[in-house]
């Protein structure tokens, strides 16, 4: 087995309700992680107080509700490639991103279940070739101040996602082409 930061990579790594991995600007890519809870303070079972790394973590999954938090520095869930992707198992659950900063999903496979994204706070990043399983009845909420951000976004998978956003919220398409297939529903007054 391989060793990572972690221990062994073949074991994988869960966190109970109430702790926090910070990765501290490292990634433990190919160690399996398993999330749950709001973590300490409330600021995310997830959170990077270290440099940028886009390359955080390939395989998460969620035992319960889980939020992930970023403040200033940007972290991925992020597969090798579109070929070698990474998975997001969320059993059913809700993944809640909080604080200001941005997290990006790359080249992952997102499987719901009847589980729900929903973006609390900063930004969460749709990048490249994303395959969101599931169906219209899973969806992507945008709080305000929130941001959706799609960049070279390539599969949002049949019917798609439900997106709705609340007022003050933003979608963004930061770079090439997004298509997306679910419906959208915006909740307050369009400017």
């Amino acid at each position: 087995a391989t060793v990572g930061p972690l221990g062994s990579t073949s074991t994988g790594t869960e966190l109970t309700s109430g702790a926090t991995l910070d990765f501290g600007g490292f990634g433990v890519n190919i160690e399996p992680v398993s999330i749950i809870g709001t973590g300490v303070g409330g600021n995310g079972a997830l959170v990077n107080s270290g440099g940028e790394q886009i390359n955080a973590v390939r395989f998460l999954t969620l035992t319960g509700n889980a939020s992930i938090g970023a403040t200033a520095n940007r972290y991925d869930i992020r597969g090798a490639s579109a070929g070698s992707p990474g998975t997001l198992d969320m059993n059913n659950h809700t993944l809640t991103k909080t604080g200001s900063g941005y997290v990006a999903i790359v080249h992952t496979t997102v499987n719901p279940g009847t589980g729900h994204i929903d973006i609390a706070g900063g930004s969460l990043g749709l990048h490249a070739t994303n395959t969101l399983n599931g169906s219209a009845s899973n969806t992507i909420t945008v709080r305000n101040t929130a941001t959706l951000d799609c960049f070279q976004t390539g599969t949002w998978n049949n019917p798609g996602w439900a997106v709705l956003m609340d007022a003050g919220s933003t979608v963004t398409n930061s770079s090439g082409t997004a298509a997306g297939e679910g419906p959208g529903t915006l909740n307050g007054a369009a400017d």
